[in-house]
């Protein structure tokens, strides 16, 4: 049911886009879904169909449908490590990583095929009970395989420590074969991968880091006065240059040369073009900086005091850059009732999650709830 409720929120300004005429609109979307805050010049849409489908998670499974949101269909619950799907355009089949439980009580840690109508779903890959998948789950069409991050628990030392080796996997899909590469010490979380040329992204303890597909280093990065890791993304037409976020979003070459974005900021993506980039300032915004510099927030969560960058993911683009897709959060305080149940038990948060749909040709934004990471399916 949509709401006819339309209000003013207090104007913001961009840096370069500063005017006396910017008034963002707020907006009550359908039920169940988030009151956002729109850049000047967009408006809320009701869900529409656009003939691309997006992979993304709502109540602990996995969902695929086309953007009106209308007949989801149900691929199976979603594991608790936080891995993100893959789409195989040449098979039509969506890989997803499946661990069913996790703690002392463990089941099987595989890879499995499922067809986008929710059939066939079977296992491609098993890693043991000793090996998990995190974080990175990519389908790279010119080498026909699957690229992970492996995590391996390792015997435990004497004095009780258990050791973690971080992997990458190579799934080749049309011989089933697997094959693990070492990686460089301190590869912890991986940001962005790139098939050409072969690179992978790693943020860790001592910073950021380049590897090729075969484990070496390429490249570290400095100088000192990098942001804290949270997102990365290599240029699309050049990886040599990079986009980094957490404590800012600065733009990095090969050189060592830097240069500031903006001032807070996370997870970077590029558009498709490599001319426009979008970040976050949290789990529950998107701004863009333009091809000129200029950044404009673009939609932001209205009335959310205590946001967050944990629940954060990156905006996912179609292959025309179109359309863009980003999980936002909102999250309130829990007030506590006097003699209530639960006491310090209960939890001192609710979180609403809704995934957002951008129509940056025709700036309209629409909505549905549910979580990621996502994936379009085309």
């Amino acid at each position: 049911m949509l709401s006819a409720h339309l209000r003013w929120g207090k104007r913001f300004s961009a840096p370069g886009l500063a005017s006396a005429e910017s008034v963002p609109q707020v907006v009550a979307m359908q039920a169940g879904s988030l009151p956002l805050t729109l850049a000047t010049g967009w408006k809320n849409a009701p869900p529409r169909a656009i003939g691309r489908r997006l992979i993304w998670k709502d109540q602990g499974h996995w969902r695929i449908s086309d953007t009106d949101f209308a007949q989801p269909v149900d691929l199976g619950q979603a594991c608790p490590v936080d891995c993100p799907p893959a789409f195989d355009a040449a098979r039509g089949y969506i890989y997803r990583y499946h661990c069913a439980q996790w703690g002392e009580q463990r089941d099987a840690s595989e890879f499995r095929q499922i067809e986008p109508d929710g059939q066939g779903d079977e296992r491609i890959f098993a890693l043991g009970n000793n090996k998990w998948a995190l974080w990175l789950c990519a389908y790279l069409p010119a080498m026909d395989k699957l690229a992970a991050l492996v995590a391996t628990e390792m015997p435990s030392r004497a004095d009780g420590t258990v050791v973690i080796q971080h992997q990458l996997g190579m799934f080749d899909l049309a011989r089933r074969r697997s094959l693990l590469v070492n990686l460089p010490r301190d590869c912890f979380f991986p940001l962005d991968i790139a098939s050409a040329p072969e690179r992978l992204l790693f943020h860790g303890g001592e910073g950021f880091q380049v590897v090729d597909f075969a484990g070496r280093r390429v490249w570290r990065l400095g100088p000192k006065g990098l942001p804290e890791g949270r997102g990365g993304a290599f240029h699309p037409h050049n990886a040599d240059q990079i986009a980094l976020g957490g404590g800012g979003v600065v733009l990095i070459d090969r050189s060592g040369k830097f240069s500031t974005v903006r001032e807070r900021g996370l997870n970077p993506v590029w558009a498709p073009d490599g001319e426009s980039l979008y970040f976050a300032e949290s789990s529950s915004d998107l701004w863009c900086r333009a091809p000129n510099g200029d950044c404009e927030r673009l939609l932001s969560v209205a009335g959310n005091r205590y946001s967050e960058v944990n629940r954060a993911r990156p905006a996912r683009f179609t292959a025309d850059g179109r359309y863009l897709a980003i999980p936002l959060t909102r999250r309130i305080r829990r007030q506590p009732l006097e003699g209530a149940l639960g006491g310090d038990n209960a939890p001192a948060w609710a979180e609403w999650q809704a995934i957002c749909i951008l129509d940056l040709a025709e700036k309209e934004v629409w909505q549905t709830s549910g979580g990621g990471p996502i994936c379009w399916a085309e």
